[in-house]
């Protein structure tokens, strides 16, 4: 279970003492970034001259790593507002958020393999969906829009809510951002897959 699933399944079942640790552990991902960063600066000094293609391969491990932290980030938001909500039943169903989450999950756990094998072929299938994630992230906040109107009673949680789906929407963004970066790393193009 990847650490956005992780934090997703926490918020569903309103487990604060296991956001709570969501939380702590995020300086264990930090600690993961650095610990790469620190990797690359070694070999960048240690290599030179270095040829274009495993200096392209540094750089993006640096920016896949760095996408990576940022998905870390916004699972510790999702626990974060985890706690806010408290026990506090929803004001709504979150079947679609559930939905949208899984998905954005399964595009990070492909992303991280089609990175390691190379593959540009799936990195191009899996930043497509990021299309449907947007379209489903567009659908909840219309609908959590439409009910702030009728129930304004519940507008602090309707706002949490919307702060979740938009913290998964950005996973799928980074997932997409590896996608284009082992394109820069293959073939050496830039290209803006997320649109």
């Amino acid at each position: 279970m990847n650490t956005l699933e992780k934090s997703f399944t926490v918020f569903t079942n309103k487990d604060t003492n296991t956001a709570e640790q969501i939380i702590e552990e995020d300086v264990n991902i930090n600690q993961l970034e650095e610990s790469i960063n620190d990797q690359v600066i070694l070999l960048l000094t240690k290599q030179q001259p270095i040829v274009g293609t495993d200096l392209r391969r540094l750089i993006v491990l640096l920016k896949a790593a760095a996408d990576m932290e940022r998905v870390g980030d916004y699972a510790v938001k999702i626990a974060k507002t985890t706690i806010r909500i408290g026990k506090d039943r929803f004001v709504t169903s979150i079947e679609l958020m559930e939905d949208m989450c899984y998905k954005t999950s399964q595009m990070l756990r492909h992303i991280v393999q089609a990175f390691i094998d190379e593959n540009t072929t799936k990195a191009k299938e899996i930043a497509e969906l990021d299309n449907h994630i947007d379209e489903m992230y567009r659908n909840i906040i219309k609908h959590l829009m439409s009910l702030s109107n009728v129930k304004p009673e519940y507008v602090p949680q309707i706002t949490y809510l919307s702060f979740v789906c938009r913290s998964i929407e950005r996973c799928a963004d980074h997932a997409t951002n590896i996608a284009e970066y082992l394109f820069y790393l293959k073939k050496g193009l830039r290209l803006d897959l997320n649109n």
